[in-house]
Parts: C-alpha cells; structure tokens; sequence
C-alpha cells in the first residue's frame, strides 16, 4: 500500500506508515474497508473508505490506481466494490479532491458527485480541496451504468 502511495502521490499527499497502520487497524475492527487489486504479485490500485453509521455516511478516504491501469475501468471497479460493502446504515458518501486533479474530478462527477465547498489549502502544498458528496442509491445507480471514457 506505502508502495502504491508512493508512486501515485506526491510527497505530501500520501498517508504515512503510521495513518497505514490506523487504517488497517480500523479495517480490522470493521470502521473502515481497504481494497486493493493487484496484478501479479503487485498492488496496482486500491481503495480506502470509513464507516460512519451514526451520521449516515461512508467517506472515501483515497483512491489510487497506478499510471498504466488507468482508463481500464479500475478505479470505477473498486468504489463498485467499496459501494457493493458500505453497511446499510449509510446514506450519504463523501470525498475530498485536490482542486488540480482534473482527471479525479472528472470521475467523480460522472459518478454524480456535487462539489459541496472548496476548503482553502487543504494540501501540504497549499492547493485546495473540492469536497464532494451524494446519495449512496444515486451512486449505486450510475455505477451500474456503462462507463465512458474521457
């Protein structure tokens, strides 16, 4: 996972090993879920999501799908999956997308996230965030449709 983050994100935007071992501790204990998809003995993309039963909401931590996977529908097949697992309890999804990750957004909108708020240098760097969020049946809906290319 440290390896994928690595070579997906810049320096300030990956998770330490120390917010890794938290993560995994709560997928542990079931507060929050990561996937990951490997090709051969190499994980090529993952998912990270939290659980958030009392305020009816599942936040999408990262995704992050290696240079040569994307385009190949991964990144569409791991929030299905991460969607097909969210405890019923949850309505409502969120994620946060750097400002300048064009491609990301573009994803996120097809999927019929809304941009909520931008949160000033929300990023290490200084960028801002865009905070996303829908329906858990509206994105149910439109993963179920055929996906398009940009």
């Amino acid at each position: 996972m440290v390896a994928l983050d690595e070579r997906n994100f810049a320096r300030g935007d990956r998770f330490s090993n120390r917010l890794w071992r938290t993560i995994l501790e709560q997928t542990a204990s079931g507060k929050m879920l990561t996937l990951i998809a490997r090709q051969q003995d190499t994980v090529v993309g993952a998912i990270v999501g939290e659980f958030q039963p009392r305020l009816h909401k599942m936040s999408v931590w990262s995704i992050a799908v290696d240079e040569a996977q994307r385009g190949s529908g991964l990144a569409r097949e791991l929030m299905a999956e991460l969607v097909r697992r969210t405890p019923a309890a949850c309505s409502l999804v969120g994620l946060d997308a750097r400002q300048d990750n064009l491609r990301a957004r573009r994803f996120y909108e097809r999927l019929g996230f809304r941009q909520e708020r931008q949160i000033r240098g929300a990023y290490t760097d200084g960028t801002d965030a865009i905070r996303y969020a829908t329906d858990l049946e509206a994105l149910r809906s439109a993963l179920r449709q055929p996906s398009s290319t940009s």
